[in-house]
């Protein structure tokens, strides 16, 4: 007793201990912790940035608690970036007091621009003689075609009288230089406009002019020279005056070899007039027979479009008006065979539908209907006593459902009473837990019970939560199990219920389908002459519109034949139309072709004609200019010895 009542204070003092120290423990920690003194950002001796973590220590290299922290030395700066900031600074008032530093740039400033200016003029005088070269090129070009063209007329006038062949090289450069000249022309109209080209090359040619100007002022004065120059020649002169004066008379001899010049001269003119009406004639017949030849080309051209033409005009009048017309024909007398076909289908058709009908009125859905109900009969019959067995079962059916809902009506009253007994039992027990322990002091739980069974509170306590949940827990599994037994007892009655109900519902059809089946037999019996009548209306009403199908399929085919043999002859015409067309075109083009062809030519022979007379001309103008230059030298010997 008194061991008991010792141990009893012993486990007192343990427990109120135990809960100062958890109380100690609670308010304050047990253990100081080693903190790391925080690092002033701004302090010099850390170069880190204040953001920036230190570098952690490796795994196995723990750092030492005692270990002092070594201070980083601050980053020292580059001595060559200080140095030259310094000097770049302190150049700055590195000026001389003498004012040598100070240098006079406009000497040089002059020379540069006169440097400038030397080039420029150099420049311009090298584009000058550029542009004398492009210019002496294209006149030696000029020179070199123009002795081209002397040459060849010089060449024209010794060749004989038949000069086609030549003639007609001629023609043809002649032609390709007009053909040149419309094209420069046309290049010349699409050049784009260079009035700023302009402007720079007038610029560039005053000073040219400058320059040649200021070159002529530097030229030395010749006066003197000329006039040595002229005092020679009137010596010469004289000279030749005295030389003249002792030479002897040759008057005769010169007056006739006036004559013979002047008679030459105007044989020339003669044979001139005889070359140029030779060539002339040349030339016309070198244009008459290439256009005569040109135009049969182009006649025999034209002849075979003709022919070609005609033959599309004759397969055309035979598409038009025997091939298509015949077809369109055929195809028209094809659709109203169609028609009629398509017709008198219908028509059977809708007799067939007629009879049938009639036939499914009078004895088809009445048959499907009696094989039916037969069927039904004899199943119904199958389970007849089963039936019978099952109705009479529906009156204690009904009974021991009224005694389930009865006895279910009983279970949930004891039910009720029983869990209102438990919840005031639970109500009891959490009295007694709330007694046992206060809301804000938690050391009551660890108090000794008076209850031998429990030594402290808090087992107490899990005790009563036990026994409440349980309480609850049989309250909800008492209700469930009721509930469950009794849906199971009414569904398995109700289903039974239903089973009779159907097996009356079964013995009291099988009588209303053996009724309805005898008046189906008794129909059928009756009208059977006339069911079989319609029947072979129907079925002679079939076979016609299989029949007349038939020949409507083949009504189609014969159509989709014909219209494809019509489209193939329509297809036919319009391409013999559209070649038709093109070579109507063609013959047009040809006709203007040859028309702007024979045109040119002429225009061109007139061209050529126009220049073989200016030619003509100014060589007979050069001769009369002979002749009378010639005649007049004769006149004035003449007059000088009279």
């Amino acid at each position: 007793m008194y061991m008991k009542k010792l141990l009893a204070i012993l486990g007192v003092l343990t427990i109120s201990a135990s809960g100062a120290a958890l109380a100690v423990a609670c308010n304050k920690p047990t253990k100081q912790e080693n903190k790391v003194e925080p690092t002033n950002p701004t302090s010099p001796n850390d170069p880190k940035k204040p953001e920036e973590p230190g570098q952690p220590t490796k795994p196995g290299q723990p750092k030492q608690p005692g270990q002092p922290k070594q201070p980083t030395q601050p980053a020292k700066p580059t001595p060559g970036k200080i140095d030259k900031l310094v000097s770049a600074w302190n150049s700055i008032f590195r000026d001389s007091i003498s004012g040598e530093d100070i240098l006079d740039h406009s000497a040089e400033e002059k020379q540069k621009a006169k440097d400038k200016e030397e080039r420029e003029v150099l420049h311009e005088l090298v584009n000058f003689s550029n542009a004398v070269e492009r210019e002496l090129k294209l006149i030696s070009e000029r020179i070199k075609r123009e002795k081209a063209e002397s040459k060849f007329i010089e060449e024209l006038r010794i060749l004989t009288p038949d000069t086609t062949k030549e003639q007609t090289k001629w023609l043809a450069r002649k032609i390709a230089k007009e053909a040149e000249s419309k094209f420069i022309e046309e290049l010349r109209i699409l050049t784009p406009d260079t009035t700023k080209e302009q402007a720079a090359w007038l610029a560039r040619k005053k000073v040219q002019d400058k320059f040649i100007e200021d070159i002529r002022g530097l030229t030395p004065d010749t006066t003197k020279e000329q006039a040595a120059w002229l005092a020679r020649k009137k010596v010469q002169d004289k000279f030749i005056e005295d030389i003249r004066g002792l030479t002897p008379d040759t008057t005769k001899e010169q007056t006739k070899w006036l004559t013979n010049k002047i008679d030459e001269f105007l044989s020339a003119k003669e044979n001139l007039e005889s070359e140029y009406a030779t060539k002339e004639d040349g030339l016309n017949n070198l244009v008459k027979k290439e256009l005569d030849e040109t135009i049969k080309g182009f006649e025999k051209l034209k002849t075979s479009l003709d022919k070609q033409k005609e033959k599309s005009d004759h397969k055309l009048n035979y598409l038009e008006k025997e091939a298509i017309v015949k077809e369109k024909n055929k195809l028209e007398q094809a659709k109203n065979e169609l028609k009629e076909a398509e017709e008198w289908l219908k028509g059977a058709e809708e007799l067939a539908k007629e009879y049938k009908d009639k036939e499914e009125l009078m004895s088809g859905a009445r048959v499907r209907r009696a094989v039916e109900l037969q069927e039904k009969i004899k199943k119904l019959e199958e389970k007849l006593d089963e039936n019978k067995a099952l109705a009479e079962k529906i009156t204690q059916i009904d009974k021991e459902i009224k005694k389930q809902q009865r006895s279910y009506k009983d279970d949930i009253e004891e039910y009720n009473q029983w869990s209102k007994e438990i919840d005031n039992e639970n109500k009891y027990l959490e009295r007694i837990k709330k007694d046992l322990v206060s809301g804000t002091n938690f050391s009551d739980s660890f108090f000794f019970n008076t209850d031998e069974e429990y030594g402290f509170n808090y087992e107490y306590i899990n005790y009563l939560d036990k026994t409440i949940n349980q309480n609850n827990q049989d309250i909800k599994e008492t209700k469930e199990n009721i509930e469950l037994s009794n849906k199971e007892v009414i569904s398995k009655l109700v289903a039974d219920k239903l089973k009779s109900e159907e097996a009356m519902y079964q013995i009291a059809s099988l009588e209303k389908m053996k009724k309805e089946k005898d008046e189906i037999d008794n129909f059928l019996r009756k009208n059977n002459d006339e069911i079989s009548k319609i029947r072979n209306f129907a079925s002679l009403y079939k076979n016609d519109v299989l029949r007349t199908q038939s020949e409507v399929d083949e009504s189609k085919q014969k159509v989709a034949t014909i219209t494809k043999e019509f489209n193939g002859y329509e297809d036919q015409l319009n391409q013999l139309k559209k070649q038709n067309e093109e070579v109507t075109k063609s013959i047009k083009q040809l006709e203007e072709q040859k028309n702007k062809i024979v045109s040119d030519a002429e225009k061109n022979h007139k061209n050529i004609l126009s220049e073989l007379d200016k030619e003509y001309n100014q060589k007979e103008k050069e001769i009369k200019s002979k002749i009378e230059k010639f005649e007049k030298l004769l006149k004035e010997l003449k007059e000088s010895k009279k």
